[in-house]
């Protein structure tokens, strides 16, 4: 029966509308296709029009009635910079949302938990010999979880995904992330 629930959660997202326009049918979801913690992910590549070599990247999860999808698109050098969304699935429709829709009034406490790892992330690029030309007279910023991108790494974590404002020559070191098993979060999560 996992398998089945898996080809229809899969089958769902190549039925899914498209950030790009396409216009096709909704996802119908409900919670009882995904257990609790469980996330699924697809990742696809698209036919990027600008690039002959570099494709554009999306990769879509789904968790409860929560769709998240993060799409990669090359620059010039074939470097990839990442935008998220966040979609509430609600019988046939789907609606955007703020990163901040998923959590409960519990945000902030949790939203300090990641600018404390963010910090010492940051403090530590400072003062890595290798990284601290690009961070010099950058200051740290906190992050509100709006300011944040969301998606989902292999090993079925959720992160928080944060850049720092670098410049073109530090791109590559311009940011971090923060994961968590989404059992850790139960506390947070509407």
């Amino acid at each position: 029966m996992k398998n089945i629930n898996i080809i229809l959660v899969i089958l769902l997202l190549f039925t899914s509308s498209s950030i790009f326009g396409q216009r096709k049918k909704v996802i119908k979801l409900t919670g009882k296709l995904i257990s609790n913690n469980e996330v699924q992910c697809i990742t696809e590549e698209r036919t990027n029009p600008d690039s002959k070599t570099d494709s554009i990247i999306v990769k879509t999860c789904l968790w409860h009635n929560y769709k998240f999808v993060m799409t990669g698109i090359p620059d010039y050098r074939g470097r990839y910079g990442y935008a998220y969304e966040l979609f509430f699935i609600d019988k046939e429709q789907q609606k955007k949302i703020t990163n901040s829709g998923l959590f409960n009034e519990k945000i902030n406490k949790l939203e300090d938990l990641i600018n404390e790892i963010i910090k010492n992330d940051f403090d530590n690029y400072k003062s890595d010999p290798g990284l601290s030309n690009c961070l010099d007279g950058v200051k740290f910023k906190r992050f509100k979880m709006d300011d944040m991108g969301i998606s989902f790494n292999e090993r079925n974590e959720i992160e928080f995904n944060v850049t720092f404002g670098l410049g073109q020559a530090c791109y590559n070191d311009d940011g971090t992330s923060v994961s968590f098993d989404m059992s850790d979060l139960k506390e947070y999560l509407k």
